[in-house]
């Protein structure tokens, strides 16, 4: 079992104070990993893989872990600018990659975001995205027992259970990581993954650093050129899966990689020497040339594929999840249609039929269209979606005033209540218009992520 706790050293820079451990293995490959909760510089944890591959490991404690004061970078933007002068001293020129290990995954995306012309590459492991996290229940319990008067407290209680409970200590802790059954994922574990865990449980220790992450930052994940690689199980409960999906389905090249493992630590998974492979691979390809890294490197490994939609404002708004309750709804009004068929033809004849039938297809292509990401699929379902306010108005105004004679005829042939088939309509409407919403929303996000990038390139 390789050691977990490591001698650091402190920097003062000019922006603030910084602990670090730097464990130089010659100066060709470099990676800066920026850890997750509750962990410092001197827990060296995922790091074999790096090891292996002859890197040289940069570790710095983020602000408020280990002796990082929460003074050094009072944003995560302003972390990474000291986190690069720190490169800077130590003599690094070129980084790589840098890894984001579960809460470390914003610092190590804005690192490669705000650094474009230091960093190579982007590894996320179990990593947390933009996406609303913790959830809200949990977020008011690390305000009580992570505030800096009762953390140290915590943890004390944490190391007690690993001395006189070790097996109740890692059913507790593994529970919270794990979307299995705490007591199947601790017995699976290898006997020197169950010393590794109680060790780090006994070191663990959350400072003002743990708080600190539950701060908002700035989404950068727009900005990003340099190949990712995002690796995430989908047991993960510390971490959500949906988490790695957004990371995958917003990073520009981002390949996400999914892991077997029966927990957050997707590196004791029976899979992670495939994963390890893939990583060394990643990391040993051809860097990209400095100031474009979208071309392609004579000799090199082949570019990893972009994200489905096109990189563009609009097709990086319509992202994923987006995407996907786009494709539900047209989903659904297939659906509605589809049930109308049959009566349709009885009922009302042919044409109407064959109407209501037409709907039903079109409308299951459309969802499969837009959940491919296909450019002018996306593009006619905006206009459709922004189209609804006029449905909204439509029908609200039906729902007042009154349903036409030959409107309420028809709902009555069909076997539907007139009153019910148009709030029906009126919910669909509603829905696609806050859909509309939405994509103008996340529109409006990308553009201010991409401003500064493009100002700087002026």
């Amino acid at each position: 079992m390789h050691q977990l706790l490591w001698p650091t050293t402190m920097a003062r820079l000019p922006a603030g104070q910084i602990e670090y451990r730097l464990d130089r293995r010659g100066d060709a490959v470099v990676v800066v990993v920026f850890h997750g909760g509750h962990v410092r510089a001197g827990l060296a944890l995922c790091e074999d893989v790096f090891a292996a591959a002859g890197c040289t490991v940069l570790v710095p404690s983020r602000p408020g872990y280990g002796r990082t004061p929460l003074s050094t970078g009072t944003s995560v933007e302003e972390y990474t600018d000291v986190v690069r002068a720190l490169c800077a001293r130590l003599g690094i020129n070129r980084v790589s990659a840098a890894v984001g290990i579960s809460g470390g995954g914003p610092s190590a995306t804005t690192m490669a975001a705000r650094h474009p012309d230091l960093v190579d590459r982007l590894i996320l492991v179990s990593a947390v995205s933009w996406l609303p996290y913790p959830d809200r229940l949990t977020r008011l319990g690390a305000h009580v027992v992570f505030t800096g008067k009762t953390e140290r407290a915590t943890w004390a209680g944490v190391r007690m259970l690993v001395r006189v409970a070790p097996n109740t200590c890692l059913r507790l802790m593994l529970g919270s990581l794990s979307t299995r059954r705490a007591g199947e994922v601790v017995a699976a574990l290898h006997p020197d993954d169950r010393v590794m865990l109680l060790a780090l449980f006994a070191s663990m220790r959350s400072g003002h650093g743990f708080l600190n992450d539950l701060l908002p930052t700035p989404d950068v994940t727009a900005r990003i050129d340099q190949p990712t690689l995002v690796i995430a199980t989908r047991t993960d409960r510390g971490v959500p899966f949906a988490h790695a999906q957004s990371l995958a389905s917003t990073i520009r090249y981002a390949e996400l990689v999914e892991s077997r493992a029966d927990s957050h630590f997707v590196w004791l998974g029976p899979d992670w020497p495939a994963i390890a492979d893939r990583i060394q691979a990643f990391l040993g390809a051809d860097p990209p040339p400095s100031s474009d890294h979208h071309a392609a490197v004579p000799g090199s490994a082949p570019p990893l594929q972009p994200a489905p939609i096109a990189p563009s404002v609009f097709g990086r708004a319509f992202h994923r999840p987006l995407r996907i309750a786009t494709a539900a709804l047209a989903g659904a009004g297939a659906m509605l249609a589809a049930l109308t068929v049959g009566p349709a033809f009885a009922r009302l004849g042919t044409g109407q039929g064959l109407t209501f039938l037409a709907v039903t297809v079109a409308g299951s292509g459309l969802a499969v269209a837009v959940l491919r990401g296909v450019r002018w699929v996306l593009v006619t379902s905006a206009v459709l979606l922004g189209g609804q306010l006029v449905a909204v108005i439509g029908t609200a105004w039906e729902l007042i005033g009154g349903i036409s004679t030959s409107k309420t005829r028809m709902l009555q042939q069909l076997g539907f209540s007139p009153t019910a088939g148009v709030l029906i309509n009126f919910v669909y409407s509603t829905v696609a218009l806050a859909l509309f919403c939405w994509l103008a929303k996340r529109w409006r996000k990308v553009r201010r992520a991409l401003r500064p990038r493009k100002d700087a390139s002026a």
